[in-house]
C-alpha cells in the first residue's frame, strides 16, 4: 500500500470508526435475536399465566404447577411461567395491550376492571362449551354499545375455595380471562387445535373446589 493510499485509509477510519462499530453491534444484535427466537419453545409448547392482582404466592404456584402439569395433559409443554405485575388501576389497560398476547390465562382483580375493558382485550367466552365444563360458576360480563357478553370466570375472592385460592390470600374477587392469542385452550379459541388443551386443563384444575 503506497503512503498516499494509507494516509487516506487512516483518515477515513479516523472519522468513520463509529459507523463500523455500529455495523458490528447491529450484526451481533441480529444474530442474538435470531438465536433466541430459534431457541424459544413454540406457542403450543409453553404455558403462561399473567397476574394483575396482589396477594398471590407466585413462587409456590409456579413450582407446584410445574410439578403436576405433565399429568394434566398429553400435550408436550417445555416451558411454564407465572408473571405478576403489581399495578395501579390506570396501568392495567396499557399493560394488557402489551402482555395478553404472550400468555394463555390472565387474572385480574375486580377493582382493576372497567366497563369496556374486557370487550377490548378479550374474546367472549364460548358459553355453550364453558357452561358444560363449569355449570356452577360465576362469570364476569362486559358490554359495548348495549351488547353484553361473558368474558371472565370468578376464580378467587371471599367465599371462594378452589386450588387457586390455596395461593391467593386476598378477599377481593379475582377473575380469569382467556388470551385471544392462546393456542393451548383445546379449541375454545379460534386459534390452536383441540388436542392442544394444556391451558384449558390447567384452568379447570385451578377451578376445582376444595374444602377451604
Amino acid at each position: 500500500m503506497n503512503p498516499k493510499t494509507k494516509k487516506k485509509l487512516l483518515g477515513h477510519l479516523q472519522y468513520c470508526w463509529w459507523m463500523y462499530i455500529g455495523i458490528a453491534l447491529a450484526a451481533v444484535f441480529l444474530w442474538t435475536s435470531v438465536f433466541l427466537n430459534l431457541a424459544k419453545p413454540a406457542s403450543n409448547e409453553r404455558i403462561g399465566l399473567f397476574l394483575c392482582t396482589n396477594a398471590v404466592d407466585t413462587t409456590g404456584l409456579e413450582k407446584d404447577i410445574s410439578d403436576i402439569l405433565e399429568g394434566l395433559t398429553e400435550q408436550e409443554i417445555k416451558q411454564f411461567r407465572v408473571n405478576q405485575m403489581l399495578l395501579s388501576e390506570a396501568d392495567v389497560g396499557s399493560v394488557l395491550t402489551a402482555r395478553s398476547f404472550d400468555c394463555d390465562l390472565i387474572f385480574i382483580q375486580q377493582s382493576f376492571l372497567r366497563e369496556g375493558m374486557a370487550v377490548y382485550h378479550f374474546a367472549p367466552l364460548p358459553m355453550e362449551q364453558i357452561g358444560e365444563l363449569l355449570p356452577n360458576h360465576q362469570f364476569y360480563s362486559d358490554k359495548l354499545e348495549n351488547v353484553q357478553n361473558t368474558y371472565g370466570i370468578l376464580i378467587g375472592g371471599k367465599g371462594v375455595h378452589n386450588r387457586f385460592t390455596q395461593y391467593y390470600t386476598g378477599e377481593e374477587a379475582v377473575y380469569v380471562f382467556l388470551s385471544r392469542e392462546s393456542v393451548n385452550l383445546g379449541g375454545l379459541n379460534e386459534k390452536g387445535y383441540p388436542e392442544d388443551d394444556a391451558a384449558l386443563r390447567l384452568l379447570l384444575y385451578l377451578l376445582e373446589e376444595t374444602n377451604g
